[in-house]
């Protein structure tokens, strides 16, 4: 059995609790309070990701995320489905759910609502916070190539890692919301990296306080 480590169970539940905190207290979205929530909640979950990677085979990767991400999500849909069967008797709990938008929208995997760039005149509805599982999932896929190609080189995966992460801020700016949450998975990779150079060079031993009080600063100034 392995050895879970403390720091990151602790920083994980601290993590979810801000995403349930940040989607629940929606009025405070535009606050301070909102930005400092949503600048954190769930980068902080590709950082550790980062953290923990160990270059794996495709075969693995694959085989880690069906079973720890995309299960997780089918099931996550399967559940919706049985429960909105019961609109009938709870038509005040329960909402009333158009199946075929859903099946698009599940298959999309979209965390907000858009017009795809191919045609502007339909609309995906968000599928709803398990947009992550997905993101995730082709997030680790992306790093572990971005890896196995540089053949571990830290300057070479670097540069990789920024210019993925840029491509997918770049396309969601210009409109272009690739299903499968494959914008955020792109756009993660720096967070990836990140996490991978604190555990590559031991920068939690070596300069806990001071990286705290760093990365503190740092949080406050994204948040802007």
């Amino acid at each position: 059995m392995k050895k879970r480590i403390d720091w990151i169970d602790i920083v994980r539940a601290v993590g979810m609790f801000l995403i349930i905190m940040g989607h629940t207290l929606e009025v405070y979205t535009y606050s301070i309070v909102g930005k400092m929530i949503f600048a954190v909640h769930v980068p902080v979950f590709f950082v550790l990701s980062g953290y923990l990677y160990k270059e794996k085979s495709v075969k693995k990767i694959f085989k880690g995320g069906n079973a720890n991400l995309l299960l997780p999500y089918f099931a996550t849909l399967i559940i919706v489905v049985i429960i909105t069967r019961f609109n009938f008797i709870f038509p005040n709990w329960i909402y009333n759910l158009d199946m075929h938008n859903f099946w698009i929208s599940a298959f999309y995997g979209s965390g907000t609502t858009l017009n795809p760039f191919w045609d502007n005149s339909l609309t995906i509805n968000a599928i709803g916070a398990i947009w992550f599982l997905l993101a995730m999932y082709f997030g680790n896929i992306i790093f572990n190539t971005i890896i196995k190609s540089s053949r571990g080189n830290l300057f070479v995966s670097g540069v990789m890692a920024t210019a993925i992460t840029f491509g997918g801020f770049y396309l969601s700016d210009m409109g272009i919301l690739l299903p499968w949450s494959l914008n955020a998975a792109m756009a993660s990779q720096l967070f990836y990296y990140g996490g991978h150079l604190f555990r590559r060079f031991d920068l939690i031993e070596k300069y806990g306080r001071a990286g705290c009080f760093v990365g503190v600063m740092l949080w406050i100034i994204s948040a802007q």
